[in-house]
């Protein structure tokens, strides 16, 4: 299925988590802190298309936009029980 301008679609938001890490003997002084990245998915409606690989979306739960890569957009059902299921990666 192509996404097009108005289309709701589930689209990954970028989560930044710090993850404490136990150091190493070699390295007791060095920063026990890292970032892991998780990708959730929200809702979201196509509100441009940037270029042939690059859309931005609109989340409608948080009111923020990002521009995504196409491949990334999941479309969601016309079936609007299954539009407010979104999940984890």
């Amino acid at each position: 299925t192509s996404i097009e301008i108005g289309m709701m679609c589930a689209a990954p938001f970028v989560l930044l988590s710090p993850q404490v890490t136990t150091p190493t003997p070699n390295h007791s002084n060095s920063n026990n802190c890292q970032l892991v990245k998780r990708y959730q998915y929200y809702r979201a409606r196509v509100t441009h298309r940037i270029d042939n690989v690059t859309v931005e979306v609109f989340f409608v739960d948080w009111g923020n936009t990002e521009q995504i890569p196409i491949d990334q957009c999941k479309v969601l059902s016309k079936n609007k029980n299954l539009i407010f299921r979104c999940f984890d990666v």
